[in-house]
């Protein structure tokens, strides 16, 4: 890799390193399918096959060119958490790829231990508008977005994908009651 790309990276890595699922409205975002539709099934089917490698096996992940992004994130609300970001940086500046997840989410078992719990899109807005939108789809789904990263920083897609941790509100909820952040409470 390059050094400017290097630079790239590490520079979106320190802008996004705290702000990943921080992120808050920049719009309205349009109203989520339920995702029960047969592609949509084949692609969280598809996601949970391909990255469950990746559950307990943090070197692997790692190797794969996933970084820790900040700590376990817990909806301020109480509403479940989303646990601890492990980042693809370079899935971030590539763009979109339903196929790809840029962000595994981990949470930690009684043992301390890392278990994958979900996987987040997370996608640059190109235009840096929150007046356009982009019609980024993970099948029926619409990422949720233009969304401010920290509330002040750039403008981008996301959209959680709950493929080993049932979720009651949905598969793509925001947030997952069955996760939670116990260094939080």
């Amino acid at each position: 890799m390059n050094r400017t790309r290097t630079r790239t990276l590490a520079a979106s890595a320190a802008v996004l390193a705290t702000a990943v699922g921080l992120a808050a409205p920049a719009s309205a975002a349009p109203a989520k399918k339920d995702g029960r539709d047969p592609q949509t099934v084949a692609l969280v089917a598809s996601i949970a096959s391909t990255y469950g490698v990746y559950d307990k096996d943090l070197d692997r992940a790692y190797a794969d060119g996933f970084q820790q992004a900040g700590e376990c994130e817990a909806d301020p609300a109480g509403s479940g958490a989303k646990g601890i970001a492990f980042v693809d940086w370079q899935q971030v500046v590539d763009g979109f790829d339903p196929a790809h997840p840029a962000v595994l989410r981990y949470r930690t078992d009684d043992h301390g231990r890392y278990r994958l719990v979900g996987a987040e899109f997370l996608v640059f807005d190109a235009d840096q508008d929150a007046s356009t939108v982009e019609p980024l789809r993970f099948g029926s789904v619409p990422l949720n977005g233009p969304l401010r990263l920290d509330g002040d920083g750039p403008l981008v897609y996301e959209l959680p994908v709950w493929a080993w941790k049932h979720e009651v509100a949905g598969t793509f909820a925001d947030w997952n009651a069955q996760v939670s952040c116990p260094d939080l409470h």
